[in-house]
């Protein structure tokens, strides 16, 4: 069985998603104790990494990749911020904040497609 371009484009946004919709859990379960938050919180980074290895990177200008390229720094620092989860370190927060944030700008600046 094959799977369509449109398939694979549904699968990739469902995956993207769930992962943000796991860091969300994640993230509220861990200010209730709960010792699965980290797990579910880096399965969502997982998901999110995913994504942005299987999702064609647009190599059209300048700004497309350099766009790109900060999408990219964002999902590592989320790597970084599982990973102080695990240590329970409370700089974890501030490197959602800062991938929260440039998520946020890249949304705002990022062509759309259909343009």
């Amino acid at each position: 069985m094959q799977i369509t371009e449109k398939q694979r484009t549904r699968i990739l946004q469902l995956l993207y998603s769930v992962g943000y919709v796991l860091l969300m859990i994640g993230t509220i379960l861990y200010f209730s104790t709960f010792k699965v938050a980290p797990y579910l919180f880096s399965l969502g980074v997982v998901c999110l990494i995913v994504v942005r290895v299987v999702l064609p990177i647009d190599q059209s200008d300048f700004r497309t990749k350099r766009l790109n390229k900060i999408h990219a720094f964002a999902t590592l620092v989320l790597v970084a911020s599982a990973y102080g989860m695990f240590i329970h370190h409370y700089l974890w927060l501030a490197g959602l904040l800062l991938s929260t944030i440039l998520d946020l700008y890249i949304s705002f600046r990022l062509p759309k497609k259909g343009k």
